[in-house]
């Protein structure tokens, strides 16, 4: 009776011993299945973030390239502006003077020399009217003196009448004169404006080029910025990505070495 019931108990241990192992194995495998999973959707994140990690690379390198570029144009453009300031300054203080159009930037400079050449043909035109008034002035003051020396109209020197030295004759040329250099003064006058007219169209050309010059400097200057602020975008974006992707391969290894180990407990 005492063997039986000693062989029973160790019956009764032996089904529990392994009914407690084949709990624990059971577990085991659940977990282990359960980490497995776990490390395939770790897998195919990391997977993906190689990925992305792959696209942000060359995103940030064609940004790189865009950036350089800018640069480069923004390098252009100074140059160029300087290059279209130096031909202004340049340029003769005469107006009628040649002037060549050719520059390396290909700015449009023939509206700038056609009103220079406006300017200095009406300069010209005001300098001939000028004389003109100059000469019309000197022979009025000659007659005015004629007619104030001339008494009774007798030449001095024939003692009889002449009409060289007739008051009216004299009188008759002198209004004429004084009618031509009113008219000279009226052209000397529009002349004048229109000269300055010419000069006020000079300066707006040389602005107007000055303002295309500045623009496309600052058109190129404000597209590098951009694209700088972008690429420094792209540069953190990547530093992101590595890091997430690190994160990823640290994890998915960690449950690698679990899964390994509940393995070795499940079988």
């Amino acid at each position: 009776q005492a063997e039986r019931s000693s062989f029973g108990k160790q019956r009764d241990s032996a089904f529990q011993a392994r009914a407690e192992a084949e709990s624990k194995k059971a577990a085991a495998q659940r977990q282990s299945a359960e980490l497995d999973e776990q490390r395939q959707d770790k897998f195919r994140q990391s997977e993906t973030l190689k990925t992305s990690l792959a696209a942000a690379t060359k995103k940030l390198g064609d940004a790189r390239v865009e950036s350089e570029r800018s640069a480069l144009a923004v390098a252009t453009a100074k140059r160029s502006e300087q290059e279209l300031n130096a031909w202004l300054d340049a340029l003769p203080e005469t107006p009628n003077e040649v002037v060549s159009d050719a520059n390396s930037f290909g700015w449009d400079v023939n509206p700038m020399l056609k009103v220079r050449a406006d300017e200095a043909r009406l300069a010209e035109a005001l300098g001939v009217g000028e004389d003109k008034a100059t000469r019309a002035e000197h022979a009025r003051k000659s007659l005015a003196e004629q007619l104030a020396q001339i008494a009774g109209g007798v030449c001095p020197f024939l003692k009889e009448k002449c009409r060289q030295f007739d008051p009216k004759a004299v009188q008759n040329d002198l209004s004429h004169l004084e009618k031509e250099l009113a008219e000279a003064g009226k052209q000397r006058q529009k002349a004048s404006k229109a000269l300055e007219l010419a000069k006020t169209a000079s300066a707006e050309a040389r602005s107007k080029l000055l303002k295309q010059a500045a623009a496309k400097h600052e058109e190129a200057r404000t597209q590098l910025d951009s694209r700088d602020r972008e690429r420094v975008r792209m540069e953190q974006n990547l530093v992101n990505e590595k890091q997430n992707l690190e994160q990823a391969e640290r994890e998915l290894k960690e449950l690698s070495e679990r899964s390994a180990r509940l393995s070795k407990e499940a079988v």
